[in-house]
């Protein structure tokens, strides 16, 4: 498979068809205006912050209807990468973007006191929290591990390259 399809460990050919359209009411004019939706470079960047999030075991996680879900604390994202340039109501459009994308499950909001399961520990807290759920479609989007090379690896098969070409010689 071509590294060319694969940016920032995200499958753009899946991700580049997804779009769909989106009826929003322009709030001056009371007039609906339709908006088609698709990924964007900030959307990658940000999809890829969440896998890395939730593979680091280090997110909050509740079991809703017998499902895992995660929280993201938008104002943390916004406050670790600035370079979105985007404020935090931006951010959930994202993630409501992402659902009707078929990326992601929103259940309900949840208000009141929650409980939740935070690095193994159960929680309870007051707030509003929005919880949110990878797809089979978006789970198909992720390059798997094992064909991923760190740079050691890279570094070592150079090394075995330069090996090979100077027996040669």
């Amino acid at each position: 498979m071509s590294e060319k399809w694969w940016l920032n460990g995200l499958d753009q050919r899946i991700l580049n068809r997804l779009t769909v359209v989106n009826c929003i009411e322009n709030k001056k004019t009371g007039k609906k205006i339709k908006q088609l939706q698709y990924i964007d470079c900030n959307d990658l960047f940000i999809l890829k912050y969440l896998v890395d999030f939730y593979e680091s075991g280090n997110m909050i996680t509740k079991v809703i209807n017998g499902k895992e879900y995660f929280w993201v604390h938008y104002s943390t994202v916004l406050e670790d990468f600035p370079i979105l340039h985007i404020k935090k109501e931006a951010l959930a459009l994202r993630f409501k973007k992402y659902k009707n994308l078929g990326l992601i499950e929103i259940p309900m909001l949840q208000q009141g006191w929650d409980e939740c399961q935070e690095k193994g520990k159960t929680k309870k807290r007051w707030g509003t929290y929005s919880y949110f759920r990878f797809t089979d479609l978006f789970i198909q989007c992720i390059k798997p591990k094992d064909t991923i090379e760190t740079n050691q690896e890279k570094i070592e098969e150079d090394n075995k390259v330069v090996k090979l070409q100077s027996k040669m010689n």
